[in-house]
């Protein structure tokens, strides 16, 4: 019965009554013989209120309230006209804990099929698109399949059907071609396969990949660990017979205009004292537009370096200071030339140092009897050391028919002391200056044989 102030209006049917109060409580009674009390509770402020489960077909007209809550004790049911209990329905209702949307059969479907949570629970927005998933508000245009299109105004209200299998994800992000991925706020690629990721970045043409923002990158596990692994970087092999692998490249940023070309640098960083203090790194190596330099780690630049580099007409091996040595076997093949450079009233010097020597184990060119070739500024041969050992001295570039060859003069210096004696078997040819043996412009000899030294004049200047 009505237990409140007079009614504002009546709606009435076949099958029911519906009074509505202001600022106090009416109810909807069936007309249909129910007993059970109060089906439907409406409140002045617009509030309707279910008092028990159970729904009558006397409701008929309920649609015809406008009500700013609804409160269902348990859950609300919604089922399919004609459809069957606890399969064609959809229960909305609060556990206490959590809201609950649940479909008792077949998925869950919002926006004429374009979004929907399947029976596994899996969410999907396609747009309509085949095999393509977008979130976010703000997309306007989406026209690319088997994508993945994330964020606010992702793909900017652009998209074409000829851009598909994309991956965008960030507000603003782009991507104008094919199999793209742009992550990162305003990340844009504009070239297929291409990928950008970071704040701003931008992937100029195809196949590209732009990490923007990123000064430094660690591989393996992590930037430090107690059990570093190594990391190695590949470029693609071939697969199949004989087929070649692809080059690994290391470029230095472009310069425009005069600007000085990035360099492309090797670092590691040099032992220290026992400790746990990580290391500082050191470039040991770069390539730059001249060539290669090589350093030592902690070194000074342009003191402790060796530079390797070709000028346009010769190469060069430099050291910036100290010493050029090689601790093994330097080899020299085929017909290379070597030259020592130096000015005209300064040439360069080599020196061999503790016991060292020049070794030839092979001819030079057609000269193929010959071990060594000593020849001057004009090219002209003054010396040959045949690789039998036998010598020939201004014979020019011809094989020696004797152990020593002559093919000139060769001068005595006098000596104001005779020389050592020679040992067993030798003998010592000298000019003397009259100090020692010999008058003055004697030509002296010294024979060392049986274990007796004896010195005689072979020449005598004063009887000549």
């Amino acid at each position: 019965m009505i237990t409140s102030a007079p009614p504002e209006f009546i709606l009435t049917d076949t099958t029911g009554v519906v009074i509505a109060t202001s600022g106090s409580t009416a109810s909807i009674l069936s007309t249909s013989g129910a007993s059970t009390g109060d089906v439907l509770t409406v409140q002045g402020d617009g509030t309707l209120n279910f008092a028990t489960p159970v729904v009558t077909e006397s409701l008929t007209d309920l649609d015809e309230w406008t009500a700013n809550t609804l409160t269902v004790p348990g859950a609300l049911t919604v089922r399919q006209a004609g459809g069957v209990a606890g399969t064609d329905e959809v229960q909305i209702y609060h556990d206490g804990t959590d809201a609950y949307v649940d479909s008792q059969s077949g998925d869950l479907i919002f926006n004429n099929s374009n979004a929907k949570v399947d029976s596994s629970g899996n969410f999907t927005n396609s747009r309509g698109v085949t095999d393509t998933e977008v979130f976010g508000s703000e997309i306007t245009a989406v026209a690319a399949v088997r994508s993945v299109i994330i964020g606010n105004n992702a793909m900017r209200g652009v998209d074409h059907s000829t851009w598909n299998d994309k991956v965008i994800i960030g507000y603003n992000a782009y991507c104008n071609a094919s199999a793209g991925i742009a992550i990162g706020s305003s990340a844009v690629v504009n070239g297929s396969g291409s990928i950008a990721i970071g704040y701003g970045t931008t992937a100029t043409s195809a196949y590209q990949l732009v990490v923007g923002r990123i000064q430094s990158a660690y591989f393996g596990r992590g930037v430090t660990h107690s059990s570093p692994e190594d990391f190695t970087l590949h470029a693609t092999g071939g697969s199949g017979t004989d087929i070649s692998g692809a080059n690994l490249i290391l470029a230095g940023g472009k310069p425009t205009g005069a600007g000085t070309p990035g360099q492309v640098q090797f670092q590691v960083a040099p032992s220290g004292a026992s400790g746990t203090t990580l290391g500082t790194l050191a470039t040991v190596g770069l390539f730059d537009e001249q060539g290669l330099t090589v350093r030592q780690a902690g070194g000074v630049a342009g003191t402790d370096e060796v530079q390797i580099y070709h000028d346009g007409t010769d190469g060069y091996i430099v050291s910036q200071s100290g010493l050029l040595r090689t601790t093994g076997t330097l080899y020299i093949s085929d017909t290379p030339q070597i030259y020592f450079a130096g000015s005209v009233f300064e040439p360069s010097t080599i020196n061999f140092r503790n016991y060292s020597a020049i070794k030839a184990k092979a001819g030079f060119g057609s000269h193929s009897d010959f071990s060594l070739l000593f020849e001057s500024p004009v090219n002209t041969t003054v010396m040959i050391v045949e690789r039998t050992g036998r010598v020939g001295i201004g014979i020019g570039a011809t094989r020696p028919d004797y152990l020593f060859e002559l093919g000139g003069e060769f001068a005595l210096n006098e000596l104001s002391a005779d020389p050592s004696d020679p040992d067993e078997g030798k003998s010592v040819l000298w000019q003397s200056d009259g100090t020692g043996s010999g008058d003055d412009g004697d030509i002296m000899v010294k024979i060392t044989a049986g274990g007796v030294t004896k010195t005689a004049t072979l020449i005598d200047f004063s009887a000549v």
